[in-house]
């Protein structure tokens, strides 16, 4: 994210962004000549209209439509693909792209800069040292500033974020440290912005699941001639332990949960079926009914539509569960998800107060209640009738049945 505003981080908006055409893509690593390409295979539950990348990609999928420095588009939502990457960047010349970034992420609100004096004075003292030589002193002074808790409470109306975390609160999570890092370094003139996505360790040969617990914020700090990398001031507190080279994998939060399968307890066996003594056995009375004799074709349709109705039947009770039970932090993701299907499908743009919404749904403590899901579900039912509007007889086979949207 790159526009911090009203206690609120928000993507830079398309037209601020320079003609990148002619420009290596900020996202990608430098070529570099390796005797050995290591790559690593996504695949998601769910179809999404972003391409999750791993850090030093050096290539995007085929069809990969990237939005400038931002993140990469899925557009035809492909759920399996291949990224090769790089274990360690190359010099890279980008002098245009260097100067937009000094220019655009180094952006402080006035009033935020002026609440953050005292802090800055102490990190600099009477010093005229190169920007870059305070990123180590940002960094351990943010990590050490607060202790490590979810329950941290929400910011006190009239507040600014940053300012209260640094100076009144006792505690934080990902969020406080990674804006609070990023917020300091733009006031010391170090190009850094605040980024979400999912952070795991993954190993060699061997698949890895990551969930919605493996969302995470951090900041990154851009270098000329080599780009954007990776800092992350949040304590150990927030992060997996450190057994393996960490992939952290930078991308609008998208958090789609991998969802258990139900299986039998080991063990347990079925309940033995007591034998029948004969004496008690009855001999089946015999009957002048005639069996009724079901053509053969009639079969394959029957079941069909059996099927049909089971799937329609368990899709719409999961989705209704998912959105109209729970605790409203946990409706509101949930909402989100399905505005973000409803909205690919009808083509128009979700609104970006939705997403804020979720994020504070998904990595706050702060409780939302049912008035704030109100317009999410508004829009929810807006998008769902212009598609169910749609009277061609295999459209609504689609909404209707396989996706049991009425």
């Amino acid at each position: 994210m790159a526009v911090y505003e009203d206690n609120r981080w928000k993507p830079l908006p398309e037209n601020a962004y320079p003609d990148m055409k002619n420009m290596h893509n900020p996202l990608l690593a430098g070529e570099a000549v390796v005797s050995f390409q290591p790559e690593v295979t996504i695949e998601t539950d769910m179809k999404s209209g972003i391409y999750y990348i791993p850090y030093n990609a050096t290539a995007f999928p085929e069809d990969a439509e990237p939005f400038y420095d931002a993140y990469v588009k899925n557009p035809s939502q492909q759920t399996n693909y291949t990224v090769p990457y790089v274990l360690s960047r190359s010099p890279l010349q980008n002098s245009a792209y260097d100067a937009f970034v000094h220019e655009t992420y180094t952006q402080v609100p006035d009033e935020t800069r002026q609440a953050l004096s005292d802090i800055l004075s102490e990190l600099v003292g009477e010093e005229d040292a190169d920007p870059y030589q305070y990123i180590p002193r940002v960094l351990e002074y943010v990590s050490t500033s607060a202790r490590y808790d979810l329950n941290t409470p929400a910011v006190p109306d009239g507040e600014d974020f940053v300012s209260w975390f640094l100076h009144d609160s006792e505690t934080g999570y990902c969020v406080h440290y990674a804006t609070a890092a990023t917020i300091l370094l733009r006031c010391l003139g170090v190009p850094a912005r605040y980024v979400t996505g999912y952070y795991t360790n993954v190993y060699e040969n061997e698949w890895t699941t990551v969930t919605s617990d493996d969302a995470h914020a951090w900041v990154e700090i851009y270098l000329n001639g080599i780009g954007w990398l990776r800092d992350d001031p949040t304590p150990a507190a927030d992060t997996p332990a450190q057994t393996a080279p960490e992939e952290p994998i930078a991308a609008p939060i998208e958090p789609a949960d991998n969802q258990p399968k139900d299986t039998p307890p080991a063990g347990d066996e079925p309940p033995a079926v007591p034998d029948i003594p004969a004496e008690s056995q009855e001999t089946p009375q015999k009957t002048d009914k005639k069996s009724v004799n079901i053509p053969h074709f009639v079969w394959p349709v029957l079941v069909l539509a059996a099927a049909l109705f089971l799937w329609r039947a368990l899709r719409f009770s999961v989705r209704r569960a998912a959105i109209g039970r729970g605790s409203p932090n946990r409706r509101a993701v949930a909402l989100y998800h399905h505005i973000c299907w409803l909205s690919r499908q009808t083509k128009t743009e979700v609104p970006s107060d939705f997403l804020e919404i979720a994020e504070k749904a998904r990595f706050s403590h702060h409780k939302l209640n049912r008035e704030d899901l109100l317009p999410m579900q508004a829009l929810a039912e807006q998008l769902t009738k212009q598609l169910l509007a749609d009277k061609r007889f295999w459209k609504q086979v689609l909404y209707r049945v396989i996706y049991a949207l009425g």
